[in-house]
């Protein structure tokens, strides 16, 4: 089969994303000839002998070739159909962020490149609630999107050597925070004291894609008092847990 001369894209509305993800594992004999799994920053994709559905965000895109394209059309259509409502279970995580840390050190540049002073950037961080896509790149490291467009910025041209485990960044859509010590191109906005990843723990990465994130400002007394927390292991992360969404 010549995917370069015949294929077509289908795109599944935005409301369908969760219900159509869903529908894979619950119906596998539809399914039966997955060969592969790929799970990446963009994408979920489900690679079949003649058929490639990719989850893109909040999109789903199916790649196959015409003949097949109805067949495939017409189970999509009826999985939202009859799973109108269906959500997969998510959590809210409010996590905090000090962001007046010596650590947080490209406020000048922000402030030049979006017009923005600092109260507002921190404002504008802490106003939206972020869906976890994926994670990766570093253990644990949780990619959020999507930013408010008035932050979106590029990564730096000259990534740093290093940045501190904590940091928490923003580069284009998405705010994220590292994990461990890495060189890195996102913009520094701020630190976080709770471990995002902890590799003797039974579930080193606590989130999962699918999962909410919103943070919230602490002062400096707040921060030094959680990673005392953590340091002492009286620290449980079922503190930050907000809610069921």
């Amino acid at each position: 089969m010549n995917f370069k001369e015949s294929y077509e894209i289908i795109t599944v509305p935005e409301q369908g994303i969760e219900i159509i993800w869903d529908h894979f594992h619950q119906n596998p004999d539809f399914f039966e000839r997955i060969a592969y799994v790929y799970q990446a920053l963009k994408s979920e994709m489900k690679t079949y002998e003649a058929v490639e559905v990719s989850m893109i965000y909040n999109k789903i895109s199916v790649l196959c070739s015409l003949e097949l394209v109805q067949q495939v059309k017409a189970h999509l259509k009826k999985s939202i159909d009859q799973s109108s409502g269906h959500k997969i279970e998510s959590v809210h995580w409010k996590i905090p962020v000090f962001y007046e840390s010596e650590i947080a050190k490209d406020y000048a540049h922000l402030e030049e490149k979006l017009q923005l002073t600092r109260t507002e950037i921190k404002e504008l961080h802490q106003s939206r609630t972020y869906t976890i896509y994926g994670i990766g790149f570093l253990p644990g490291f949780l990619y959020m999107g999507e930013l408010n467009e008035k932050l979106n910025i590029s990564r730096k041209l000259n990534p740093d050597l290093h940045i501190e485990s904590g940091s928490v960044g923003i580069t284009g859509a998405q705010t994220g925070v590292y994990t461990v010590n890495s060189p890195g191109g996102w913009h520094i906005i701020g630190h976080c004291p709770i471990p995002f990843f902890n590799p003797s723990s039974e579930n080193p990465a606590w989130a999962k894609p699918g999962d909410v994130v919103s943070f919230f400002e602490i002062d400096k007394n707040t921060y030094e008092l959680i990673k005392i927390q953590v340091e002492t292991t009286v620290f449980d992360i079922k503190e930050y847990l907000n809610d069921s969404i």
